[in-house]
């Protein structure tokens, strides 16, 4: 498995993640119209935000981060977002319907995925049998697509694939560790937490140093492995 590298905030940011300026350039676009193309969902948003001294994220909050330069991070996985979506939508300045459009396309990719994934209705056995959760769970799941919550935490968020199969490895891991708590494991129980770990290491991205610690990597991952006899 990757290990947690040892990077500075700004370290990890600059090797992961584009700057606003960098992204606009990327897209031969001026930041006004970068806002619009966010607005729209052409580009989900960015991931980390710095502000002095501070950096924040829509999944882990705020921490202090004096160090870093001012800016918003946004995963490159957008510019895959965005390029496969601009020849469908050729007028994306049009903000409301377009995002509208991208939602429903989304949320039907997510479901058609998920109901053909065998450890998806596994993993997710009550949201494959009330009725309306799995499109509830596609639709909160599009939100936080938009948001850029899945920069922060998986590696390629970009694709829907990508996001449900880091869902499932998540709950697959939280399932054998009791949510990380357990201290003893079966040579079954073993061998299948080493399974999805392959799995998450896969798809999920390292963390960010100041995020590590409330991270699920470090409480299904490093915590676990520790505990875990040698192959």
């Amino acid at each position: 498995m990757t290990p947690l590298k040892s990077l500075s905030l700004q370290d990890y940011l600059n090797t992961h993640f584009l700057r606003r300026s960098e992204l606009a350039k990327r897209l031969s676009v001026r930041s006004d119209t970068l806002s619009q193309l966010i607005a729209s969902g052409m580009i989900p948003s960015w991931s980390y935000k710095v502000n002095q001294g501070a950096v924040y994220t829509q999944v882990f909050g705020q921490h202090e981060a004096r160090d870093c330069h001012n800016d918003e991070y946004f995963s490159p996985s957008v510019l895959d977002w965005y390029r496969h979506h601009r020849a469908q939508f050729p007028d994306h300045k049009t903000v409301p319907p377009l995002t509208d459009q991208l939602c429903g396309q989304f949320v039907a990719t997510f479901v058609k995925t998920a109901q053909a994934s065998e450890t998806f209705r596994w993993a997710f056995a009550e949201a494959m049998s009330e009725p309306g959760a799995l499109q509830a769970m596609a639709t909160t799941t599009w939100h936080h697509h938009r948001q850029g919550t899945y920069g922060v935490c998986v590696r390629q968020p970009s694709s829907v694939a990508a996001i449900i199969e880091k869902q499932i490895a998540v709950a697959a891991l939280t399932r054998i560790t009791n949510h990380g708590q357990k201290s003893r494991y079966t040579e079954q129980e073993c061998g299948e937490w080493r399974q999805w770990a392959e799995v998450y290491d896969r798809v999920a991205m390292p963390f960010s140093p100041v995020d590590y610690a409330q991270s699920s990597r470090k409480r299904l991952i490093d915590n676990v492995l520790d505990s875990l006899p040698p192959d």
